[in-house]
């Protein structure tokens, strides 16, 4: 007798399909398992295709799944808040400099000019 637990329902889904096997929508894995198993499938082909879906199973096991992320709504309105505040630090900047210069006009007319 074939062990199908083993197997996750994706593979289950792809044996069946293999076999012409039909599920019924809401059902679960042991449903899965019982109607695979009732089928009528000879042992040796069951167990040859349970094999080759459970080698595939352990295959993918160790892959990493990459997939690129689209770009939130937060994240780009976190890129518009730093272009915001980078703009509003070189304005405050270049109001500094001219802070300075003023003042630096100040002390040198109260240094020179007294009288």
């Amino acid at each position: 007798m074939v062990n199908l637990n083993k197997l996750t329902v994706p593979y289950l889904n792809q044996l069946a399909k293999e076999l012409s096997i039909t599920f019924k929508s809401a059902s679960k894995k042991p449903d899965k398992n019982k109607t695979i198993l009732n089928a009528g499938i000879p042992d040796k082909k069951l167990e040859d295709l349970c094999k080759k879906y459970l080698d595939q199973h352990q295959a993918s096991k160790g892959k990493s799944r990459v997939t690129k992320k689209k770009p939130t709504k937060q994240n780009i309105i976190s890129i518009d808040l730093i272009n915001l505040l980078e703009k509003q630090v070189k304005f405050i900047m270049s109001k500094n400099d001219i802070i300075e210069v003023q003042l630096a006009k100040g002390r040198s007319t109260k240094f020179t000019g007294g009288g």
